[in-house]
């Protein structure tokens, strides 16, 4: 299932992707969350989203142009991995690679929405992006197994990655 954040006349919305079209929630579930994260933190919420999507009729897709949001739009935590693959770690300035993953931060006001441009700060000359892959954390967790961690990932979304060099 594909899930899009997008913005309605009166909020932020979710929809759900079938094939070219876009099934909007607020229409086909209007008592499910307008958000992924409440989205997420709703028992049972991806599986009803994919059943009202399932079960839509015409008058629930989007119609015109939509203007997308971030998918998660106010993460409490976004934890980023650096220097992940051999290549990019032997372009950093560190004469080895890292034996332990390199964690950094990034704040959720730097998020951008899919066709968002990207903007280059005056500090700066040169202005580095790169396509990450994230993982949507779906539930809370705390000292988990390595065999259990894949049941606490929601789902996973592409993100242009801008950062000041």
């Amino acid at each position: 299932m594909r899930i899009v954040a997008f913005k309605r006349k009166d909020g932020p919305g979710l929809a759900v992707r079938q094939g070219k079209d876009l099934v909007d929630l607020a229409v086909a579930a209007p008592k499910l969350p307008r958000e992924l994260a409440a989205l997420l933190a709703t028992k049972g919420g991806l599986q009803a989203a994919k059943a009202a999507a399932k079960a839509a009729k015409a008058k629930a897709f989007v119609k015109g142009k939509v203007t997308y949001l971030p998918t998660v739009m106010a993460p409490p935590k976004i934890i980023c991995v650096g220097l992940n693959y051999v290549d990019h770690a032997a372009e950093s300035p560190y004469k080895n690679a890292p034996t332990y993953p390199v964690l950094f931060n990034r704040f959720n006001s730097t998020l951008l929405a899919h066709n968002a441009p990207l903007i280059r700060p005056l500090c700066s000359e040169q202005f580095d992006y790169e396509g990450e892959l994230v993982a949507v954390i779906g539930k809370r967790g705390r000292h988990i197994s390595p065999e259990k961690a894949l049941a606490y990932v929601a789902g996973y979304t592409v993100f242009n990655d801008a950062s000041v060099r």
